[in-house]
């Protein structure tokens, strides 16, 4: 291609020539950074899985502590412990040891 002695055509030659460079150049970019993106940054996908699985744990956990004091509850209620006894080892509010105690009088 034959560059112009025009200052304005020059000009516009080149403006095409670094609009070709940045392209290129954003191209050699993104080719590099797509293996490192895909290795190290999670997708929105990945990441709500992620949440997912973490929030299940934690209601997981808390459904055992939940289950393990009604089990608890219910061993100390037939071994004759009171309420007030119970309340105090298990950590456990009067109404929830109430409902225990009339679920096992059904």
């Amino acid at each position: 291609m034959e560059i112009s002695h025009n200052p304005a055509r020059r000009f516009n030659h080149f403006q095409n020539l670094s609009g070709k460079a940045i392209l290129v150049t954003k191209k050699k970019v993104s080719q590099q950074l797509k293996p490192f993106l895909k290795d190290n940054v999670m997708t929105l996908y990945e990441q709500l899985i992620q949440e997912g699985k973490v929030e299940g744990r934690e209601e997981g956990r808390e459904e055992g502590t939940q289950q393990t004091k009604r089990q608890a509850t219910i061993r100390l209620i037939q071994k004759g412990a009171t309420n007030e006894f119970i309340i105090e080892v298990l950590d456990v509010t009067d109404e929830f040891v109430q409902a225990i105690r009339v679920g096992l009088e059904n």
